[in-house]
């Protein structure tokens, strides 16, 4: 984590940072203590980075001995018991939170004094690739040893040295851990303890270890040996109120068809022109041949206003592919401005388009974007059944649109600085997209006091390849009849036309007592029901967006409060404030002391990074403009040569109107003997792996085209193949795309992004055919042989 430094005069004593993980929810306990060695009180004000999804939920400060717990208010009230207390000459703290950090005051600490200060937080963990992640954000590294002035020792050191690491974990999942490691950071995990059967951990990473968190985040894989069994944990709180975790982490080993619709939206704007617009016509290329049969698409232009190549997404097979490659060919940068709203409506608003599909969006810009906060909220709606992939092609690209529309509606971002590179990456991001989902998610509860049993939240995101579905249960002690109530958890979700369904029994006879200070579970239900209703997403708002009909704004803020209080956890209308009574209170003036930790200061280069980019744009569209006087004088030559068609028109009885127009409009330009200089464009001319990929039909075979583009014929075809197998037009068709997969592997590795799902589906249709008729994959090895040779 990044902990702020004050000064010379105001030293960190220690920092340290406990983690308790059950499953995929987690605990962070972060403790930090300050000293006052200046000779007047002071007001402390400080930002604390949070990673994404961390809600905080309790805090409590210690002031030589005596301890001040903050408690839960309204924002409002909270802010004006802080400064009243501070006003009054008292000891007062306050904290607040946003969706990224959380902003602490520390109201008049005395001269000489010492304040330790306790927060704690919860998050959400993902489920990732098949592992459990944890995410820490950066930490500075000279803020993790204690002071070592012996003239500034504190009464607080001791809190640090009992444990020399600054990061210590308490582990406990529901299958035996495997492994632990980081994708970023080398981590040397020092065990204390651990469990018979592998399932509970506690561990360390060394002190000395901590320099290398300073620059990025640390992040934490846990590898399971039964990662995809579904998961729960159950927690009572002192009134007997229930709160249960549930987690699905569907296996799809056995299912890899995708039932998705995939729509391109391609920024047609006039900045576009040139090398932009060519690579992002080459990529569509790969992305059409890519697409399974299974598939519906659509591609939809749009500039100052857009265009669709169908009114809705169309099936995908070869009538739909024609149209839509002519589509591409035609395609130029010439729509004038960027206007993403009112295409990403039109898509958003409409259903997708058949039951049991996910939708794939794939968006490329280069441009600010007009609109941008309305086009967030929008998607935000449709984040559970619409995934978006966003491209910024060149250093003019939304930064911040390319970035949020993909993170809040779970898809990728990815940033195109050489347009050469565009087709890998949109490829790789296809792959991803191409991943089998569970959608139309619901939580069936059967059993004891199920009619009366919570959930959060209200409606969930489809389920991918790799990723997981978690619920939270709140059922109160008053509804419990049974002494050791069970229920059944049944989640259901289409694949396509299948249906899937995953059961889990709870257990509530197994649940553990917690104090209110221990809560974990009943603390993300909360924030459950709070992003919901932040998000647009909870029962008060329609599935399409908005609210519902008797729904108001003030009945959405109540309830976030309401959640906030009930369930001990900061959202953006609550606040935690704590007040130090003090007998003799001192009333005047306090020096504000800014704390801005290195994290903060990163996101402050970022703003000054933003600052600088508008020159970088200045600087673009100057290139831009001497594209453009290029496509004047293209304009200008095409002037003149309409002036020598309208001479020769002379002759003729044109009526008057039409004469006036021809002599008004060659007037325009005047003749010129100067040679016209055509735009260059750094494109290279067509490689013949794109020559290759357009000969590939909509359900996987390659057309006969392709045998000249290899330089091999159909005699050659013919003598490979074992001379019991007669010749058919069907067993030919089978032999070229045999031929032409092998080709792309042998010869074209380089491109194998590009590819690689092309042969895929061409792999996949090979083997239908020659399962239909009745024919093996050996007796097809001479064909694969002819590459080689």
């Amino acid at each position: 984590m990044c902990l702020g430094k004050l000064s010379a005069d105001i030293p960190l004593v220690g920092s340290k940072i406990e983690t308790e993980i059950r499953n995929v929810t987690a605990k962070i306990r972060i403790t930090q203590g300050w000293k006052n060695n200046r000779a007047n009180d002071i007001e402390i004000k400080y930002l604390y980075s949070l990673p994404k999804g961390a809600y905080t939920c309790s805090f409590y400060a210690d002031v030589e001995g005596k301890i001040i717990r903050g408690k839960l208010m309204e924002k409002n009230a909270a802010e004006e018991e802080y400064d009243d207390a501070v006003a009054s000459g008292h000891g007062a703290f306050l904290v607040k939170q946003n969706s990224s950090y959380f902003e602490m005051w520390i109201g008049s600490l005395q001269a000489g004094k010492e304040v330790l200060v306790v927060l704690e937080y919860v998050i959400q963990l993902s489920f990732i690739e098949n592992t459990i992640s944890f995410v820490l954000p950066p930490k500075a590294k000279d803020l993790i040893l204690l002071n070592e002035s012996e003239s500034e020792k504190s009464r607080f050191r001791d809190k640090f040295e009992d444990n020399q690491s600054s990061y210590s974990f308490k582990v406990e999942m529901h299958s035996r851990i495997l492994s632990i490691d980081s994708q970023t950071h080398n981590i040397f995990v020092n065990k204390s303890s651990e469990s018979e059967d592998g399932k509970l951990q506690c561990f360390t990473l060394n002190a000395e270890q901590a320099e290398a968190f300073c620059l990025e985040d640390l992040k934490i894989r846990f590898r399971l040996e039964e990662p995809f069994e579904p998961t729960y944990n159950i927690e009572r709180n002192e009134k007997g109120d229930l709160s249960a975790s549930i987690s699905f982490h569907p296996d799809f080993t056995e299912n890899q068809e995708t039932f998705s619709e995939f729509i391109f939206l391609v920024d047609c704007s006039g900045s576009m022109y040139g090398d932009s617009i060519e690579s992002v016509k080459r990529s569509l290329h790969f992305f059409l041949r890519s697409l399974p049969e299974t598939c519906y698409f659509n591609i939809i232009d749009f500039g100052t206003n857009y265009r669709s190549l169908f009114r809705s997404s169309q099936k995908y097979d070869d009538k739909t592919l024609q149209l839509a490659v002519k589509n591409v060919e035609r395609k130029n940068a010439d729509m004038g401005g960027t206007n993403l709203l009112e295409p990403l409506k039109y898509v958003l608003e409409n259903k997708v388009a058949k039951n049991g599909y996910s939708r794939q969006i794939f968006l490329l810009t280069d441009g600010a974007v007009e609109n941008s906060m309305e086009c967030l909220k929008i998607a935000m709606y449709k984040a559970n059944d619409t995934r978006i992939f966003t491209f910024g092609v060149g250093p003019t690209a939304d930064k911040n649109l390319i970035y949020s529309l993909a993170e809040i509606t779970h898809g990728q971002s990815e940033f195109i600085v050489e347009e050469s590179k565009c087709e890998s990456s949109i490829m790789k991001q296809l792959l991803r997209a191409m991943r089998p989902a569970i959608t139309d998610i619901k939580l069936v509860l059967e059993g004891e006091g199920s009619s009366k049993c919570k959930q959060s939240p209200y409606y969930h995101p489809n389920i991918f390849d790799g990723g997981q579905a978690i619920f939270y249960l709140r059922l109160e002690g008053k509804d419990i009849q049974e002494e050791k109530p069970k229920l059944n958890a049944k989640l259901s979700g289409k694949i396509g036309n299948h249906t899937f369904e995953q059961t889990v029994l709870l257990d509530f006879g197994k649940a553990k007592t917690y104090t209110k200070e221990e809560e974990l579970i009943s603390c993300l239900y909360g924030a459950s029901i709070i992003k919901d209703l932040e998000n647009g997403t909870s029962y008060l708002h329609n599935p399409q967006g908005g609210l519902k009909r008797n729904a108001t704004e003030k009945m959405v803020k109540e309830e976030i409060i309401s959640a906030s209080l009930e369930n001990g956890v900061l959202s953006s209308l609550t606040a935690f404030v704590g007040v130090e009574e003090r007998e003799e209170a001192k009333v005047g003036t306090t020096e504000l002391v800014n704390v801005n930790n290195r994290h903060i200061d990163g996101q402050i280069a970022e703003i000054r990074e933003i600052m600088e980019r508008n020159i970088e744009r200045i600087l673009y569209r100057n290139e831009r403009l001497d594209s453009l006087l290029d496509k004047t004088n293209d304009l200008a030559a095409s002037a003149r040569q309409f002036r020598k068609s309208a001479a020769t028109l002379s002759g003729y009885n044109i009526p008057n109107p039409f004469s006036s127009a021809l002599d008004y409009i060659s007037s325009w330009f005047k003749q010129s003997d100067e040679p016209f200089h055509q735009p260059t464009s750094h494109i290279t001319e067509e490689r013949l792996v794109d020559k290759l990929i357009k000969t590939q039909h909509a359900k996987g075979d390659f057309g006969r085209e392709s045998l000249l583009l290899v330089g091999v014929d159909e005699e050659t075809i013919k003598k490979a193949l074992p001379n019991q197998i007669q010749v058919t037009d069907e067993v030919l068709a089978i032999c070229i795309s045999v031929l032409i997969c092998a080709y792309l592997e042998l010869k074209c590795k380089e491109d194998s992004v590009l590819w690689t799902l092309i042969v895929n589906k061409s792999r996949m249709w090979i083997k239908s055919e020659m399962k239909r008729l009745n024919l093996s994959e050996s007796q097809f090895d001479g064909i694969s042989a002819i590459v080689h040779k």
